[in-house]
């Protein structure tokens, strides 16, 4: 009988098992003309950066959602090793993917494609 613990893990989607922040900010460098690069995101809400150029959590949404509309999503790849490390959490402990879909429509479904084609 083995007496290894069980756990219940929680896994964020977004930069922790598939790269998001590198593809969004060159969408939003693009748009923009700005030059944003990981080490401009200091805060969660990204419109509270001092270098963002949306300056509102809606404008943030918006353009999401223009990400997501244009194939941003579809265009996402698994952080390298990511799957093989959640492959060995899942034979000892249960896994439960946590995400965060702002209200904006599709996002839910474009994830869960963008799981199961990855993982």
């Amino acid at each position: 009988m083995s007496l290894e613990k069980v756990l219940d893990i929680g896994v964020d989607c977004d930069d922790t098992i598939v790269g998001f922040i590198d593809s969004f900010l060159q969408f939003i460098n693009v748009a923009y003309g700005t030059t944003l690069a990981k080490q401009d995101i200091t805060r969660y809400a990204l419109h509270e950066c001092p270098k963002f150029p949306l300056k509102t959590s809606r404008e943030v949404i918006e353009e999401l959602s223009s990400f997501a509309a244009r194939g941003g999503y579809e265009a996402l790849l698994p952080i390298p090793g990511a799957r093989p490390v959640l492959e060995k959490l899942a034979l000892r402990h249960r896994l439960y993917l946590i995400r965060q879909n702002p209200g904006i429509k599709g996002m839910e479904e474009k994830t869960n494609v963008l799981i199961k084609q990855h993982f």
